[in-house]
């Protein structure tokens, strides 16, 4: 009579650590994202204007303070910021993917806990951003849109490199953002430092940046602003078809 209750007791103590493990399986693994999400939280700037890009606009739920372009995103519902996201705001949205950047690890373990699947890009330089874009594609369904910009991106860089071999490079100063103040005078400038993909571009086109510091958006006073501009330095803004939304 032993014999078969202490086989029957084994039988059940397997059951319930194979079920057991089954749930911790469960409790580690990131929820993945759909085939095809329909409500995407944004959080970079440059994640929302790749999204925009890939013709995903419409399915843009949600985005940080700080996504601006294009146009139509500054009007989506706001998140928070850089480091301080308002996770009640993202779950509200209830998406289905939040895609931000690859440092934010603390940020992305917060999501998949609350059962949001992530995507994580690394838009830190050029080769990296050029991924991101065929990353986001893929997880989106939009492979093949996002193999058309890289394709047009790499002919525009190309272009770029040829014109500007074996001419003198202008120095640039880059603005991406102004602060204000009360008045709507112009307080501080945000300029691209030697880190990021930004640096990268200007150098393709045959540009030297101006800024020779290690951090990745120096801020500078608006009086120093005018003094390098008057060195010497070329001014650039985003590109013009973004200048609307970033610039004065």
């Amino acid at each position: 009579m032993r014999k078969p209750l202490l086989c029957f007791c084994l039988s059940a103590l397997l059951l319930l650590t194979g079920l057991a493990r089954q749930a911790l399986v469960r409790a580690f693994t990131p929820p993945a994202p759909p085939a095809a999400p329909e409500r995407i939280v944004s959080l970079a700037p440059s994640v929302t204007e790749s999204l925009y890009a890939l013709g995903l606009g419409p399915k843009v739920a949600g985005v940080t303070q700080f996504c601006r372009y294009p146009p139509e995103a500054a009007a989506k519902p706001h998140v928070g910021g850089f480091g301080d996201v308002n996770l009640e705001a993202v779950v509200r949205i209830r998406p289905d993917l939040a895609v931000l950047p690859v440092d934010k690890t603390t940020i992305k373990a917060l999501l998949e806990q609350l059962g949001i699947p992530v995507l994580l890009l690394d838009t830190r330089s050029l080769p990296g951003l050029l991924r991101a874009i065929a990353d986001l594609g893929a997880a989106t369904g939009q492979e093949a849109k996002a193999e058309a910009i890289l394709g047009r991106f790499d002919e525009a860089l190309k272009t770029a490199r040829a014109k500007a071999a074996g001419k003198r490079r202008p120095r640039v100063l880059f603005a991406v953002m102004h602060s204000y103040q009360d008045l709507g005078a112009i307080m501080e400038i945000h300029i691209i430092g030697r880190d990021g993909f930004y640096n990268e571009l200007i150098e393709a086109a045959g540009g030297e940046n101006v800024y020779k510091g290690q951090l990745a958006f120096p801020r500078l006073s608006f009086p120093v602003w005018s003094c390098l501009s008057s060195t010497g330095a070329t001014p650039m803004t985003p590109s013009a078809s973004c200048a609307g939304s970033w610039v004065p």
